[in-house]
């Protein structure tokens, strides 16, 4: 099972969201009902695939 977190553009509501295989392709906010939902992204981490790191993890 594989979860993403989400914010809704409208009225700033996050929440995530858990699926099975198959990622939904549309999403709208539970609380407003607004279909302009993105993908909230992390910059930290040390997973490596944080989009701003100054180390990333390499296969060496």
């Amino acid at each position: 099972m594989a979860r993403i977190n989400l914010k809704c553009d409208d009225c700033n509501h996050k929440f995530g969201l858990m699926y099975f295989f198959i990622r939904p392709e549309k999403i709208k906010c539970p609380v407003c009902g607004s279909p302009r939902v993105r993908e909230e992204t992390r910059g930290t981490g040390n997973c490596g695939c944080g989009g701003n790191q100054d180390k990333p993890f390499r296969f060496t």
